[in-house]
């Protein structure tokens, strides 16, 4: 990581790494079964998110209001943009989709040939509609530029 990166991303990108971990163990004791990725990712990340929480504050996906929001997608999309400027300023192309199987918003992110394709939970973009920054999402911005940082100094 670059020196002089805040704290903040480096507690992201650390909180991100404990998610993939925990993702990854869940697929391994569940047998490896396929199509699961999205069911583990969110059970890892409630699981360390709410043990961040009482330390640092991080919300998880559990204790978000109930209150149903309505969402376009353009509304949302426009709100992760203002969210997370990052996105426009690293000339990223940035997607999204209301998934109903999944109930959750598939994410795409896209710069020259790599593409990272990442959910949002509905209860967490309902967050971010009201102007709360989405963790996992942040995290996911931050790792995507950051791989193009390294990309660029070769």
């Amino acid at each position: 990581m670059k020196k002089g990166k805040s704290s903040i991303v480096r507690r992201r990108m650390d909180i991100n790494n404990e998610i993939t971990k925990m993702a990854y163990e869940l697929y391994e004791k569940s047998g490896r079964i396929e199509g699961r990725d999205l069911d583990n990712w969110l059970e890892a990340e409630k699981k360390v998110l709410e043990r961040h929480s009482s330390m640092k504050r991080i919300k998880p996906l559990s204790s978000v209001t109930k209150e149903k929001v309505n969402i376009s997608n353009s509304e949302l999309r426009n709100k992760i943009l203002e969210l997370y400027p990052e996105i426009q300023k690293s000339n990223i192309d940035f997607s999204l989709r209301f998934n109903k199987d999944k109930n959750a918003y598939i994410v795409r992110l896209k710069k020259n040939r790599h593409t990272l394709t990442t959910y949002l939970e509905k209860n967490d973009a309902e967050e971010c509609i009201k102007g709360i920054k989405c963790v996992y999402l942040g995290i996911q911005i931050g790792q995507f530029i950051k791989n193009f940082e390294i990309i660029e100094k070769r």
